[in-house]
């Protein structure tokens, strides 16, 4: 499996409940489940949209829109590999999804500093609480996810330190090398005269 070659300084805190209420893998669960419901809504909106647009021949199909869908469709197959992560307590599937989320939280950071960039310079020019409004609009929608995104990322990451730490875990009998012994000669017996 692919190892980081340094290791990086900062504890990251470790999560015993998802979203403060249910059991780690529960909550786990119940999270994937939402986001698969949640893609796949998004997905077909966006195929749909798409079928749309390639109907009509006069209409130029934006290339962003077909790496929304590829990115969207890429998302659906590691949350289906998520949720049988979950189920099956399957660790290199958990660190898969991990690995997922962070490079698809830089990516999406880093395009949003992108787009960002671009609105900033092609939009200056105008007043300047049209410029804020906007700016703050798209702050508030971007800034939640990827907080959302993080959360997710340490969550699996506090499952994937639970299922290591439990994978030896095993009981051990020994009840049957127990051994009592008892002397006999220096006992009197009360049925003696």
């Amino acid at each position: 499996m692919f190892r980081i070659p340094w290791r990086p300084r900062v504890e990251v805190p470790e999560f015993n409940r998802c979203c403060f209420c249910l059991p780690l893998r529960p909550g786990l669960l119940v999270w994937g489940y939402i986001k698969m419901a949640a893609l796949s809504v998004f997905g077909y909106i966006l195929i749909e949209d798409l079928i749309r647009m390639m109907s009509h021949s006069y209409f130029r199909v934006p290339t962003v829109m077909i790496l929304l869908v590829c990115f969207v469709v890429i998302d659906i197959m590691f949350t289906i590999g998520f949720i049988v992560a979950g189920h099956m307590k399957h660790p290199q599937l958990f660190r898969m999804y991990y690995y997922y989320s962070l490079v698809s939280l830089g990516i999406f950071f880093i395009g949003y500093m992108i787009v960002l960039g671009v609105y900033f310079y092609t939009f200056r020019n105008l007043p300047a609480y049209i410029f804020l409004w906007t700016t703050l609009d798209s702050l508030y929608t971007a800034v939640p996810l990827i907080l959302v995104q993080l959360y997710l990322s340490l969550l699996v990451k506090s499952e994937l330190r639970k299922l290591s730490n439990n994978s030896n875990f095993q009981f051990v009998n020994t009840a049957a090398e127990a051994s009592c012994s008892l002397d006999l000669n220096n006992v009197t017996s009360a049925a003696e005269p």
